[in-house]
């Protein structure tokens, strides 16, 4: 399992002397600024739902292989949608929703999302479905994240998951795909990435959330980021 967002430090350059304005406070080794959307780490519960929806409209695909080209699938503020001759036919939504494997109705929030595989695609055109592997995390809900205040790798030891989901492939005459906008964009201006059939079986798709460096995830409450294995809690500045 590979999310780039949980695998890279990022390095922020900054002018001498300059403040840096987020919700972040030092941990006093000096080594680094605890990222945190909230003030001093701590959320309330409507502070950490708010968060936990922005974030999932703001969530990246980049160098997924695709079937039939050499050009990487790549965009920003992606989202799912159905798609009618190159044109957007239902309002993206920014989880995946769908059947898991004994039928119950499952929503992922892209938020929640590491990865996600195309596993296969199944059943006789027009009413085809396509099955996902994704792996969930943090598969926890905001108040039991802020009942239980878990380390980083209590979080990660406990609370993530692989689901299987079923989507239908097509619906209202439009094909299921990743829809996005390019890097700047205003709000509201998608395009067509590519559907989600010209991701080859096994295919991995990684999303990066947030905005990784600057303020942490929805989930980086003061008990998860002052935990020294958390990989990505810290921002560094370059002298």
């Amino acid at each position: 399992m590979k999310n780039i967002a949980f695998d890279v430090r990022l390095y922020l350059p900054v002018a001498a002397g300059l403040l840096v304005t987020m919700a972040a406070f030092g941990d006093g080794s000096g080594s680094g600024r605890l990222l945190t959307p909230y003030s001093g780490g701590n959320a309330s519960l409507k502070q950490a739902e708010d968060a936990r929806l922005r974030e999932q409209t703001n969530c990246d695909i980049r160098g997924v292989k695709l079937q039939g080209t050499q050009a990487p699938g790549t965009g920003y503020g992606i989202g799912f949608a159905y798609v009618s001759q190159g044109t957007i036919s239902s309002p993206p939504r920014y989880s995946l929703d769908g059947q898991n494997d004994v039928g119950q109705t499952v929503s992922i929030s892209l938020a929640d999302i590491d990865d996600f595989n195309v596993v296969k695609v199944s059943g006789a055109r027009g009413s085809e479905s396509v099955l996902f592997s994704v792996h969930e995390f943090p598969a926890i809900s905001v108040a039991q994240l802020l009942k239980l205040k878990p380390s980083y790798t209590k979080l990660r030891e406990s609370f993530a998951a692989v689901v299987s989901v079923r989507v239908p492939l097509s619906f209202d005459g439009g094909e299921l795909s990743l829809v996005g906008t390019d890097y700047g964009s205003s709000a509201g201006k998608y395009h067509v990435l590519f559907p989600i059939r010209s991701v080859p079986a096994g295919g991995a798709v990684d999303v990066v959330c947030g905005v990784p460096g600057k303020q942490g995830h929805w989930w980086s409450i003061q008990s998860v980021i002052t935990d020294p294995n958390c990989p990505h809690c810290k921002a560094y500045f370059k002298k």
